[in-house]
């Protein structure tokens, strides 16, 4: 499969969100809106989606960070 160029802090967010946190929980953490934390997830789907590896909804985030390497399993 192709990677989705994902920024650092895309990658910090998608593991955050794909770890089972809701994403007023990510921007809690990060320090950020929580606009910004969906703008980011908005990015990362696109990006996912360029890439012909669709994601529609948080099984599929998970499934992808896990691909990536973005997280570990059993982490």
């Amino acid at each position: 499969f192709k990677a989705a160029a994902l920024s650092p802090r895309e990658r910090e967010v998608l593991s955050l969100y794909a770890s089972g946190f809701a994403l007023k929980q990510v921007a809690t953490e990060l320090n950020i809106k929580l606009s910004t934390a969906k703008e980011h997830i908005d990015r990362v789907r696109g990006k996912y989606a360029n890439v012909g590896r669709p994601v529609t909804d948080k099984t599929d985030f998970l499934k992808r960070a896990l691909e990536d390497g973005v997280i570990e399993e059993n982490a």
